[in-house]
C-alpha cells in the first residue's frame, strides 16, 4: 500500500505512461519533468529570497539594502515556500501520492499569502504612494503629464497582478497534472498486485 492522504476510488485498468500527463504552454515536457524543473526553480528563488531577507533585516549582510526594498515577500512566505519546496521534492523523488495531495492545501496556503505580499506592496505603491512616484526624478515620467503618469502606474500593478495570477493557476494545473501521474502509477500498482492476489 502506499501513502496517501485520502485514498480515491478509481480504476486504473493500463500502466500510467508519462506522455498522458502534459500540461499548455509545455506540452514538449511531461508532467513530472516540469514539476521537477519548477521545483528546481522554487530552490533556486527560495535560496535567493532568504539571502534577500538577510539583507533587508541587515542580519550577516551589510549592504545597501535600497535595491532589497522593492521585494514584497516576508519571513512568513518564505518559510511556507521552503516546507512547499521540501515535500514537492520528497513527492517527486518517493512518487508517494500523499506528498501530492499535502502539496494542494500546502500550495494554496502559499498562494494566499504571497498575493497578500503582493497585494499589499502594490496598492502600497499605487495608491498611498502615487505621489511620491509621480515626483520622482526619473525623466520618462517628467515627459509625460501626472494624470497619464499615475494612470500608467496603476497599469503597470494591475498587469503584474494578472501575470502573477496566471502564474499560479498554470502552478495548480501543473501540481494537478502531476499528482494524477502519481496517484494512477499508485493505483496500477495496488490493483495489480489484488487481481494477482486474488488470482485463483
Amino acid at each position: 500500500m502506499g501513502f496517501w492522504l485520502m485514498r480515491p476510488n478509481k480504476n486504473v485498468s493500463k500502466i500510467p505512461s508519462p506522455d498522458d500527463y502534459r500540461i499548455s504552454p509545455c506540452r514538449a515536457l511531461t508532467s513530472k519533468t516540469a514539476f521537477t524543473l519548477v521545483t528546481l526553480l522554487n530552490l533556486l528563488l527560495s535560496t535567493g529570497l532568504f539571502i534577500t531577507l538577510l539583507a533587508k533585516n541587515k542580519i550577516y549582510i551589510s549592504m545597501d539594502t535600497s535595491l532589497f526594498d522593492m521585494v514584497p515577500f516576508g519571513w512568513v512566505t518564505f518559510l511556507i515556500g521552503v516546507i512547499h519546496t521540501v515535500i514537492a521534492l520528497i513527492a517527486i523523488k518517493t512518487m508517494k501520492p500523499g506528498f501530492a495531495q499535502l502539496l494542494i492545501p500546502i500550495t494554496v496556503i502559499l498562494v494566499v499569502f504571497c498575493l497578500y505580499d503582493l497585494f499589499g506592496s502594490m496598492s502600497y505603491e499605487l495608491f498611498l504612494d502615487s505621489q511620491k512616484a509621480l515626483n520622482a526624478t526619473n525623466g520618462e515620467w517628467k515627459k509625460q503629464p501626472e494624470p497619464y503618469a499615475e494612470v500608467i502606474i496603476k497599469i503597470r500593478g494591475v498587469i503584474g497582478i494578472i501575470i502573477s495570477l496566471s502564474a499560479f493557476l498554470w502552478s495548480f494545473n501543473l501540481l494537478y497534472s502531476f499528482y494524477s501521474y502519481v496517484r494512477d502509477i499508485q493505483l496500477y500498482k495496488e490493483q495489480s498486485s489484488a487481481s494477482v492476489a486474488n488470482y485463483p
